[in-house]
């Protein structure tokens, strides 16, 4: 097998402006391909490194949706609970219909949370967030923090459609609910410390700095990079609040291991459940177009990831191929009928803008070095 041309690709990258990126191939627990381009420092005097970590973002959510997989596997939950079983405030969840405020008839759902569908949203800025971001520090947990998202109105009634949202964070507030302890304690008892992950935590500023590589902001009007002040940015909470949707930082290879867990066996959940979590759940009660993925029309959503359900663009993975990307260009691809995957990685705040979406890129480079084509 020739990786040349994956080589050339990340080089590529370096030369159209990106300051550094790693990529990372592994198949049924064998690294094919590991390399770095580019720099990790604001100066580019320091070469990127293996060792370099990355704030994964919206990475985190394909860990946090394999934990709540976990739980239902384990018993702990079912996907047809309602939320406010483990969140009390989420009994009092509401629409706001002519100035007024309506109860909901039926409770969000797991399923509604795992889906995308609960009607929440990503606004951080609101007044409810905002006061409990200015309480955190006095014995903030993470079910106290996200449980102030139902003092808002939801967008919409739950199951009616999917929007991107907090879901995953709050379903890291039940996964605490149900198992006692932090998000970060399940996380290492039931993946980190299973595969060996050493460099990947919930990030704390000052904790996390080794090996942190640089983070930029793509300025699409002027085409430029402007050095980032992502500990400014909104979906950073504060400490004592694990982030279900956001929250992570990792290296390429501690990732890795991760991705090949799911794509290559049965490490730290059953195949039953990588089934269930890659299987389509949206139709029925949608239209298309109301799912939006930077990987495009080719996909729909599972419970807490992104699923390939059509060969219309690109090379063909598989039905079920699945994953998910982050807000700094962060993305993971997961090929349990190849026992493949990949993931990719680098610091840049607007990546669509300046690169496309470039893990289609890898994707559609990366099968036919494999021989894998139809």
């Amino acid at each position: 097998m020739d990786f040349s041309v994956l080589e050339k690709f990340l080089w590529q990258q370096v030369a159209q402006g990106v300051p550094g990126c790693e990529l990372a191939v592994c198949r049924d627990g064998e690294i094919l391909f590991h390399s770095c381009a580019g720099f990790s420092d604001y100066k580019k005097t320091k070469p990127a490194s293996c060792e370099d970590r990355y704030m994964l973002y919206s990475c985190t959510k394909p860990m946090t949706a394999t934990a709540a997989m976990q739980c239902l596997e384990q018993g702990l939950i079912s996907l047809e609970d309602p939320v406010e079983k483990y969140l009390p405030a989420f009994r009092d969840a509401y629409l706001l219909e002519k100035g007024e405020k309506v109860f909901l008839k039926e409770p969000i759902t797991i399923k509604h949370l795992l889906t995308m569908t609960a009607g929440l949203n990503y606004r951080c800025g609101t007044p409810a967030l905002q006061a409990a971001i200015a309480q955190a520090g006095n014995g903030t947990t993470t079910g106290r923090f996200f449980q102030a998202l139902a003092e808002q109105p939801l967008d919409f009634l739950p199951g009616s459609r999917f929007q991107y949202s907090l879901c995953l964070d709050v379903m890291g507030a039940v996964i605490e609910a149900v198992s006692g302890g932090t998000l970060e304690d399940w996380f290492r008892k039931y993946i980190w410390q299973p595969l060996g992950m050493e460099n990947t935590s919930f990030y704390q500023p000052g904790r996390d700095q080794k090996n942190l590589a640089a983070i930029y902001s793509y300025d699409a009007k002027s085409g430029t990079l402007l050095e980032s002040d992502w500990v400014k940015n909104p979906i950073v909470f504060p400490a004592g609040v694990y982030s279900g949707g956001a929250g992570l930082v990792s290296s390429a290879t501690d990732y890795l291991k991760f991705a090949d867990a799911l794509a290559s066996g049965e490490k730290i959940l059953s195949k039953p459940y990588i089934d269930l979590m890659r299987t389509p759940q949206l139709s029925g009660y949608r239209h298309e177009d109301q799912f939006g993925c930077t990987c495009g029309p080719d996909y729909g959503y599972g419970l807490g990831v992104r699923t390939r359900t059509a060969f219309r663009q690109g090379v063909p993975s598989t039905i079920g191929e699945f994953g998910w990307d982050g807000a700094a260009g962060a993305d993971v691809l997961i090929d349990p009928e190849h026992k493949l995957s990949f993931f990719y990685a680098t610091h840049i705040f607007g990546w669509p803008d300046m690169l496309g979406i470039v893990h289609l890129q890898i994707r559609d480079l990366l099968y036919p070095i494999l021989g894998y084509t139809q």
